[in-house]
């Protein structure tokens, strides 16, 4: 989406397209080290107002794009 891909392993990744660099990193605010979990999932792009939903295994989660 823009030159940009996003995957996600429990963590979102955001690389830029063209080159492989790595843009963003993102991890749950709810991430409890004791049971290794949320796992992120599910990414979702909004392309009219530029928002990613996405699951962190607790909550539905929204965020911006970042520029």
């Amino acid at each position: 989406y823009k030159n940009r891909l996003y995957y996600s392993d429990g963590r979102i990744f955001i690389l830029d397209a063209s080159t492989g660099k790595l843009l963003h990193k993102y991890s749950s605010p709810n991430y409890n080290k004791l049971y290794d979990d949320p796992l992120i999932s599910d990414i979702t792009i909004d392309e009219q107002t530029d928002l990613m939903y996405f699951a962190d295994g607790y909550f539905m989660m929204c965020a911006e794009l970042p520029k």
